[in-house]
């Protein structure tokens, strides 16, 4: 009995270790098949750079737990080429808009240089010449705005704010050059109307919808601004009347150097940064901008958050 027992136990335990190991190496061809995928995975991701932007990720025969990895990253791989795509356009219209101006600059001091001339006509080159310049720092003054409201640690300041009298500060750079156009201003926000935000940024959000409604508003229309506050918060309005313009639009208009027609081609002062600029802008103020095109009105719609609490407010 006892060696038929002793018998059993090593039958027992090689049968065990015999089970465990083939188990083990199914478990583990198992595996493997299980992970190739993966590993195949791993090696696209390792050979992918910026040149192959255009490609995707494929895992054929993959299992359909693998398949959302496989779709986020092909999103994620066209979101950066759309990031790419936006940052070369910006790159070449940003040359474009540099080099007209360059180009008008070196024309007119080589013209200047041709030949000895009185002083009335040097006077005259360098009157052209420093309003290109003028031209040229604010194309760079505002793109540099621009890059510093896409900034990720853009800051924003809480300042209590009379909307009446920025309305009056933001018009008044454009006042004349409306006037000579016969736009009517139109305010309709309540005189003792508050609001708690950044100061100098909802300044130049102002400044730039102004200077374009301003700018492209049709002669002798008027020229609305309204102002109200609730619980959700602020909501600005800006209506001016302005012919030709389609819901499209509202879709392309927030484009650094979009221009909504061939007669928006000045270069320098009306580089189609404008409503790009109010864009980044509204974001770090936490609110957003919208447009409206439509019956030959254009609307640009301001929304402001409500104001948080300063810390250490009951």
């Amino acid at each position: 009995v006892e060696r038929s027992l002793q018998t059993l136990r090593w039958l027992l335990a090689a049968t065990w270790a015999i089970s465990m190991l083939t188990c083990a190496g199914i478990m583990h061809w198992l595996v493997r098949r299980g992970l190739s995928p993966l590993d195949k995975l791993s090696r696209q991701i390792r050979t992918f750079d910026q040149d192959r932007l255009d490609t995707w990720f494929e895992l054929p025969g993959a299992s359909e737990e693998l398949e959302p990895v496989v779709r986020q990253l092909n999103g994620f791989v066209d979101r950066i080429r759309e990031a790419f795509d936006r940052e070369h356009a910006f790159t070449a219209h940003a040359a474009h808009e540099f080099r007209t101006p360059l180009a008008g600059l070196r024309s007119t001091l080589e013209v200047s240089l041709s030949k000895t001339r009185d002083a009335d006509e040097y006077k005259e080159a360098e009157q052209a010449c420093l309003k290109i310049t003028t031209q040229l720092q604010r194309l760079i003054e505002r793109l540099l705005e621009l890059a510093r409201a896409q900034a990720p640690d853009a800051q924003r300041r809480h300042d209590e704010i009379s909307l009446n009298q920025l309305f009056d500060e933001a018009w008044l750079p454009f006042s004349d050059a409306a006037a000579e156009k016969g736009i009517a201003l139109i305010p309709e926000i309540p005189h003792a109307l508050i609001i708690t935000t950044d100061r100098q940024l909802l300044r130049r959000v102002l400044e730039n919808v102004l200077e374009n409604a301003a700018t492209y508003a049709d002669d002798h229309s008027p020229l609305t601004l309204r102002a109200t506050t609730g619980p959700d918060g602020t909501r600005i309005e800006c209506t001016n009347q302005t012919k030709g313009l389609t819901p499209e639009t509202a879709q392309e208009a927030f484009r650094p150097f979009w221009r909504g027609d061939s007669s928006r081609s000045s270069t320098g002062m009306h580089a189609g940064l404008g409503l790009a600029l109010c864009k980044g802008f509204m974001e770090v103020l936490g609110g957003q901008i919208t447009l409206d095109p439509k019956d030959d009105q254009f609307k640009v719609t301001l929304h402001l958050p409500p104001a948080k609490p300063a810390k250490g407010d009951a």
